[in-house]
């Protein structure tokens, strides 16, 4: 990783996922640095042991992170009837030629339609932290991984940055970012989700970059504006 310097400007991706490709080319020519400082790291947890067994008495399921499509391609079949939320989710498991019958921009969205569209059993495979009381009662969840923060960050180069734009992708994100106690209040907020977003809100007064189609490229273009680049 370069060195940081202070009078630059700089986008900090902290989502376990590498630095998206969009991101990378949008700043490559201009004095913003990128950073990836994951915060936190995805696990699965004892219940993905069982997650064939649970997979079996459904038809119907609610796909809403990359991590989970990462895993779950290995374990849906075409026959299986799957709901997504964000484009990631989608691209992800359509290329593992899985059946999408909707996708939606957000999980409030999805929530309406369900309540408008569906009343059989469906469900939300998902981690530990996902909010479950967005869905209908037709919606069961199992959460098959957790969030834990990663340890293994500069606590101090946190604490320092200034000038920057901190990219956040979940709730625990968030809170994993305000328990290390940033120094600076001239640094801007972006996160992708409404939950997240609403989870942010609670931290901060300042300003909050936020897509509502809840897409990368969207997120790019808003952070750029911000940035006048």
């Amino acid at each position: 990783m370069n060195a940081i310097k202070n009078n630059d400007k700089k986008i900090v991706w902290t989502l376990s996922s590498l630095v998206p490709k969009y991101l990378k080319n949008k700043f490559m020519d201009s004095s913003a640095q990128i950073l990836h400082i994951p915060l936190i790291k995805l696990f699965l947890n004892d219940n993905y042991n069982k997650i064939d067994s649970i997979i079996k008495n459904y038809n119907k399921f609610i796909v809403t992170s990359p991590y989970a499509a990462k895993v779950l391609s290995n374990h849906l079949n075409s026959e299986h009837e799957i709901y997504t939320v964000g484009e990631k989710v989608c691209s992800m498991l359509y290329k593992s030629n899985l059946r999408i019958i909707k996708s939606f921009f957000n999980s409030e969205q999805l929530s309406i339609w369900l309540r408008e569209n569906l009343d059989s059993s469906i469900i939300h495979l998902c981690s530990e932290k996902s909010d479950k009381s967005i869905f209908p009662d037709n919606v069961d969840s199992y959460a098959f991984y957790k969030p834990l923060k990663n340890d293994n960050i500069n606590k101090e180069e946190v604490q320092n940055l200034d000038n920057s734009t901190i990219i956040f992708g979940s709730p625990s994100g968030v809170e994993a970012w305000f328990e290390l106690k940033n120094k600076n209040n001239s640094n801007s907020y972006a996160c992708m989700g409404n939950t997240t977003a609403k989870t942010l809100a609670k931290f901060t007064e300042n300003n909050i970059i936020f897509p509502q189609d809840s897409r990368t490229k969207t997120l790019v273009s808003l952070i750029s504006k911000h940035h006048g680049i």
